[in-house]
């Protein structure tokens, strides 16, 4: 099984791969939207899409959207990095299916541990660097994120 980075960003997009790469991930590149959805076309081992949301050619949105419309990529997960944190952009790609929401710069772990929840797979047991230290993160889940902000509102 790959997973899809889609990043214009040439050293972000070097980075989430070196990571991933590091951790026995299989990737696959694309420079923009449109590229990213040929290769989901033309690899069905694709079981992962990490995009950003402003790329060009095609928005990392409009790729989330497209990707829902077909059924042979309707259920591959999809996380995003980006530098927007707006609630509008997370509401959005939530109305979509997004996975997971990461706010760049990306952390090696939190990136890792997004793929790993994303791919349903078992996270590492990390032991704090200090009694009492939880590890940070800067990856969000769209639910939480979401409820957080009615709780607010209300």
């Amino acid at each position: 099984m790959k997973i899809l980075i889609a990043e214009d960003e040439v050293m972000t997009r070097k980075l989430l791969d070196f990571t991933l790469r590091k951790h026995s991930y299989e990737t696959l590149l694309a420079v923009d939207g449109l590229e990213a959805l040929d290769l989901l076309h033309t690899h069905s081992d694709i079981g992962l899409v990490i995009a950003d949301i402003i790329m060009p050619k095609l928005d990392g949105i409009e790729l989330l959207a497209e990707m829902r419309a077909e059924p042979a990529t309707r259920d591959i997960p999809v996380i995003v990095a980006t530098v927007m944190a707006e609630m509008d952009t997370v509401r959005i790609v939530a109305k979509l299916g997004c996975t997971r929401y990461l706010v760049k710069p990306v952390s090696p772990d939190d990136l890792l541990t997004a793929v790993r929840e994303a791919l349903g797979e078992p996270a590492p047991v990390l032991a704090p660097t200090r009694q009492g230290d939880l590890p940070a993160s800067r990856g969000y889940d769209l639910d939480d994120l979401l409820a957080d902000e009615a709780g607010l509102a209300a």
